[in-house]
């Protein structure tokens, strides 16, 4: 807590007086916490899990001095898998009451970050005593998100072995396969939206019916929760449908003169364009660490999406600056933002 507290203010007030405290502190907090997880009783303690929790906080504060980038998303990447690990040994039982539950929850939301971000199975959301307490919309969200991390790692297998080998007519049953099935995905993607809009409309007392109103102009109207549910979402849509219209250009260039179409759900900077226009309302100081941190991973995304698709005219660049000039959150976490890529 004292490391997470230091960081946050040497970056507030931009002093070398509370940095240099808060990274030994922080380093003694690694030391303790590697003791804590060699004993079996003290491993699966909530304090060690809310331990892990502040340090990954803590890689979103830190300053740039002394660490790249690529060690600033290793470094949260090793945190949350952490977390999952902690709260797959503490098993079903801990999920049984509100404490436990509410905790199953918030390290949920931390581990389908790694599952879309590095194309591999939500290991939560795999227990079968997790699926028997899915009710939500939300809890749905999450089993749409790890179907689709095992697609996403497909796809990113199929593009790593393009680059080796290149592109031949063995790939072309493969990735048409792959595309099948992101396709269906996508389709249920596109129903949870419609359910969540149809949700949205209902709380607010909005018309169903009219289709000028959309689940983005309705969102923040139901409260913190459903917006950041809703930002969840347009994470996940990003990253599925942006390599997914990468692996359709393989198989356009594996099939010469032949356009392969998707389904228009697929359309990253809608979602990208999304999460900037709902930034804003999360970035506020009362919304506080949990909702910058989830905020964080999807506005690193969309921009750099717009980083390498956009265009000089494209409105959502405008936000983002005056995002970024005006928004002191913003730039606490501009250095943790800028390693996440759309891209690797």
């Amino acid at each position: 807590m004292r490391a997470c507290s230091f960081t946050c203010l040497s970056g507030i007030q931009d002093e070398s007086n509370l940095r240099f405290p808060g990274m030994r502190l922080y380093g003694t907090a690694l030391q303790e916490m590697n003791r804590a997880l060699r004993n079996n009783a003290q491993m699966k303690s909530y304090a060690v899990l809310a331990a892990s929790r502040l340090l990954a906080i803590c890689e979103l504060f830190r300053p740039d001095a002394g660490i790249t980038r690529f060690q600033r998303a290793s470094n949260r990447q090793i945190h949350l898998e952490g977390m999952n690990r902690i709260f797959q040994l503490r098993g079903a039982e801990s999920s049984t009451h509100p404490m436990g539950y509410s905790l199953r929850n918030i390290v949920r939301c931390l581990s389908i970050r790694i599952a879309i971000t590095q194309y591999r199975p939500d290991l939560l959301q795999a227990g079968s005593w997790h699926n028997a307490l899915s009710t939500t919309l939300e809890d749905e969200l999450f089993g749409i998100i790890c179907r689709v991390s095992s697609i996403l790692q497909r796809q990113d297998l199929v593009s790593r072995c393009t680059k080796v080998s290149g592109v031949d007519d063995s790939l072309d049953l493969i990735i048409s396969a792959l595309i099948e099935d992101s396709v269906q995905e996508g389709r249920a993607f596109q129903d949870w939206e419609h359910r969540a809009r149809t949700t949205c409309c209902e709380l607010s007392g909005q018309n169903v019916q009219d289709k000028s109103i959309t689940f983005l102009s309705q969102s923040p109207a139901c409260g913190i929760s459903m917006l950041l549910t809703a930002n969840r979402y347009w994470l996940a849509a990003l990253l599925f449908s942006f390599r997914t219209e990468q692996t359709v250009a393989l198989l356009s260039e594996l099939r010469t003169g032949t356009n392969v179409a998707l389904p228009s759900w697929f359309n990253p900077g809608h979602f990208a364009s999304s999460i900037i226009k709902v930034a804003p309302l999360l970035f506020r100081p009362d919304m506080g660490l949990w909702a910058v941190e989830q905020a964080a991973d999807a506005l690193g995304s969309a921009m750099s999406y717009f980083a390498i698709c956009g265009r000089s005219t494209d409105p959502e660049l405008d936000l983002l600056r005056n995002l970024h000039s005006t928004n002191r959150l913003v730039q606490l976490v501009s250095g943790y933002m800028s390693s996440i890529s759309v891209n690797d």
